[in-house]
């Protein structure tokens, strides 16, 4: 009966206590055309403390560039012509905490004579923190708001018989996730009620033996 009896303490225990939890929410902007000044702003849902005790809150940052480039030869030889892409991306949070991305590509490219060209190029960055302390900003009910801002340069050079020029664009995108801990009281299932009715019942049983 011992025996029975631990049964049924063991499962008693096992249906409450604490539960690691994760919520993620997330936002973007673009591809929109640079420069972004005055940045962007990006809302982000905040951790509700009615769900339970926050742990950490995780920010992932990602962005990506590109410059549109077109380019003509105005002479009849062939040109060999250098494309650059360099930019860069500030993410600011509430807490005035900030991280950078800097992106960058290029290439080398001929052009035959009184022929054209067109291409991008892109380059993208993604960027991971994890915080632990200081959480008050991102905890609460509604959202809270981060500024994105975005500069790039399309340069192209060669030959001075090659005309041409780039745009450039930029999206952004934030993703956090809240680690908490939830403490909830788990509700049995039915298959496990069936097997506490049953010990319970074996334990009544086992008492009415002489």
């Amino acid at each position: 009966m011992k025996k029975i009896l631990a049964l049924v303490a063991a499962f008693v225990l096992s249906t409450g206590g604490a539960h690691a939890a994760l919520a993620t929410y997330s936002d973007n902007y673009g591809p929109s055309l640079t420069d972004w000044d005055p940045a962007k702003t990006l809302s982000l849902q905040k951790f509700n403390p009615s769900l339970g005790t926050l742990n950490s809150v995780s920010f992932e940052f990602f962005g990506e560039m590109q410059a549109a480039f077109d380019a003509e030869n105005t002479a009849s030889s062939e040109q060999r012509v250098s494309n650059q892409l360099t930019g860069s991306m500030r993410f600011t949070l509430p807490t005035l905490a900030f991280y950078d991305l800097t992106l960058a590509a290029s290439e080398t490219v001929e052009i035959l004579g009184f022929g054209t060209y067109a291409n991008t190029l892109t380059d993208s960055k993604t960027l991971v923190d994890t915080l632990t302390s200081n959480l008050t900003a991102f905890t609460g009910t509604g959202s809270f708001d981060l500024g994105v801002a975005a500069f790039a340069v399309g340069s192209l050079s060669g030959a001075g018989n090659v005309i041409g020029g780039a745009e450039t664009f930029a999206a952004a995108n934030v993703k956090v996730t809240y680690d908490y801990t939830e403490s909830r009281q788990a509700v049995p299932e039915p298959g496990s009620l069936a097997l506490v009715g049953l010990a319970m019942a074996a334990v009544a049983l086992s008492r009415r033996r002489p």
